[in-house]
Formats: C-alpha cells, structure tokens, sequence
C-alpha cells in the first residue's frame, strides 16, 4: 500500500512557484511577445500600405471634385457678349476665359491621375466627364482668339452643362466618399447613377460628340 500512497500524494502536490508562474504569467507573456512580432513585421507594414493607399485615393476623388469646382465658379464669371460694349469689359472677359482654360486643364490633370484599378471600374463615366471638359478647354481657347470674343454665350450654355457631369461624377464616386452618411452612400447612387449616366450621354450628343464606346486605357 505505501507505493500507491506515494503515487497518490504526488499527483495531488500542489505546483511549485516556477510552475505556477511559468502557467499563469510566463505563457500569456510568450504569447503576447510573439504576437507583436507577428503584427509589426508582417501585418501592420501591410495594414499601413493599405492605409496609405486609401488615404491617396480619396485624396485623389477630392482633387477632381475640387476642381469641378473651380470651372464651374470660372465659367460662372463669364459675360455674355452683349456685355462686351468697352476696353474695361474686354479686359474682364480675356482673365476670366482663360481663367476657363486653366481650370480645365487642372480637371483633366486631376482626372488622369486617379487610381489605375478606380479608373478601370470607372472607365465610363470617366470618359464622358473628360470628352466634355476637353470640349469647355477647346471652345474657350477658340474664343479666346476670336474679335471681341465672339462665342462667348455658347461657352456660357456649355458651362451650364457641366453640372450634369459634376452630379454624374460624384453619383459614381460617393460609395467610396467616408465622409457621406452610410444611408446616402448606399442609397444614392443607386438612385441617380443611371439617370445622371444617360444626362451625360445625352448632353455629349447635344454639341455634336456621340458617347460612344469608353476607352480602356
């Protein structure tokens, strides 16, 4: 019996202090130690370039929006030619066409340099909103050169038109805008993509220029 006896006792001792350390502190340790390996040498650097990645999109949508922006405010401050009667007038009209002329390009600019992989899903929509600036930038360097700026209220009626591209820009871009509320994110294009689709398309055939087919680039 005494062999049993010793048997018993000794699977019922209580752990020493080492184990019980070891168990309760040292393990969990262990664990959290290699984990913060894990997450700063392997995840963290990826979560970080997806981080950045992101960040330099939206940044990106936010430079085309911005720039709408400044067309529409340049091409707002156009006079009609009626209102070109003296020098002063004249004066006015040539800073605010060309004023038309470096928005535009700053759009188009911005526009080439949203993200490959957005431009690919986006193509469409991309390619009416540019076809129709580049329009706005040819008929105002051609009334630029013209005498007394004759064409001026055909520039104004284009401007007028371009906030059909604006809403149909950003009704393609907002699932991607964080700052918008989840419900109009969600909702709205939805909404309005088609219908703002076909006012572009529609607007493009109006100045003689059919949509045709988008360019993969």
């Amino acid at each position: 019996m005494i062999p049993f006896q010793v048997v018993d006792q000794a699977a019922t001792a209580e752990p020493s202090a080492i184990q019980y350390a070891l168990e309760n502190f040292g393990i969990p340790i262990l664990v959290a130690i290699l984990t913060t390996i894990v997450l700063e040498f392997f995840a963290k650097p990826r979560l970080e370039a997806r981080k950045q990645r992101l960040i330099r999109d939206r940044q990106q949508l936010d430079e085309v929006i911005f720039a709408f922006q400044a067309l529409s405010l340049s091409a707002g401050s156009l006079l009609p030619e009626d209102s070109l009667r003296d020098a002063d007038a004249d004066a006015y009209q040539k800073t605010r066409i060309q004023s038309v002329i470096d928005a535009s390009e700053a759009l188009l600019t911005a526009t080439s340099r949203l993200a490959p992989n957005y431009s690919a899903r986006h193509g469409e929509h991309i390619t009416f909103t540019t076809r129709f600036i580049a329009m706005i930038r040819g008929r105002a360097g051609l009334v630029m050169g013209n005498e007394r700026f004759r064409g001026s209220d055909d520039l104004i009626t284009m401007a007028n038109d371009l906030d059909k591209f604006d809403v149909y820009f950003r009704a393609n871009t907002s699932m991607r805008d964080s700052q918008e509320p989840l419900v109009k994110r969600l909702v709205w294009p939805l909404i309005f993509r088609r219908e703002t689709r076909q006012l572009a398309i529609d607007t493009l055939a109006r100045y003689g220029m059919p949509a045709g087919s988008p360019v993969n680039s």
